[in-house]
């Protein structure tokens, strides 16, 4: 909310079909498109958008600019052979005004072990020093996502952590961070010991990260997605299955 107006985004619509940012009045009144998004700027957006007094930024699940001019981009890879490989946009990060100018793509996704690929139910964190964090779904050396920052201006992308599932690691997040301070809390769909999914911590830095809990189905749930929130310095969040009936939890994980 701006000045008592809301921001937000489609998944589809619009006249290419890949979705649009708008903004309307709380009573339903003046609804506006401010973006109505080619696939070169990205395509299916899950989440929210995210303001720092002066733009708004968001993510994308896929699409983006095309790389080297061409359908994809092309890389070596280091060997005893030179191997071409196409690099395909797997959604973006982007700013944009609120009165919708100045729409810039700030980075663009295309896995792989050096960056990440395909948001889902995703958005940006802000910190105090104005960088943003976020979560792919995959990319990373283990192709299960990875936790990055940004800076508002596109520059210094870093991967804080990158996936690798297992016992001691979350594998292939579906939502967002959570932000308290220097500290970042978030959820996997899979890894653990059990695989069935995790809650763990990590710092803006991209030191202590942690696994809180590894979910094994009944009677704690399975498969979380979407952020945690923080209250009376416990977190709390859903699971899409396990638990009794096999139809997900409610879930609180105390922090000492």
């Amino acid at each position: 909310v701006i000045d008592n107006v809301l921001y937000a985004m489609t998944a589809a619509g619009g006249s290419h079909n890949g979705n649009v940012i708008y903004s309307v009045n709380p009573d339903g009144s003046n609804l506006t498109v401010l973006h109505d998004f080619k696939s070169s700027e990205g395509d299916e957006p899950h989440g929210r958008l995210t303001y720092d007094g002066t733009h708004l930024y968001g993510m994308t699940k896929d699409g983006g600019p095309k790389l080297n001019g061409g359908k994809g981009g092309v890389f070596l890879v280091p060997g005893i052979f030179s191997v071409k490989k196409k690099l395909k946009p797997s959604g973006v990060i982007f700013s944009i005004d609120p009165d919708g100018t100045n729409y810039t793509v700030l980075h663009t996704f295309v896995g792989g072990a050096d960056d990440g690929a395909t948001t889902d139910h995703g958005y940006l964190v802000l910190d105090s020093n104005n960088v943003l964090h976020g979560m792919t779904t995959l990319g990373g050396s283990s192709n299960d996502g990875v936790v990055f920052s940004i800076h508002t201006d596109g520059t210094a992308f870093t991967l804080l952590h990158t996936f690798a599932g297992g016992a001691n690691d979350g594998a292939n997040p579906y939502g967002s961070l959570l932000i308290s301070g220097t500290d970042l809390y978030g959820t996997t769909a899979n890894g653990g010991t059990s695989n069935k999914g995790t809650v763990f911590h990590i710092s803006t830095d991209g030191s202590g990260f942690t696994i809180l809990h590894s979910f094994a189905g009944n009677p704690d749930g399975e498969k979380p997605i979407d952020n945690v929130i923080l209250l009376d310095n416990a977190l709390y969040g859903m699971t899409v299955f396990g638990g009794t009936f096999n139809e997900g939890t409610i879930f609180a994980i105390p922090l000492n």
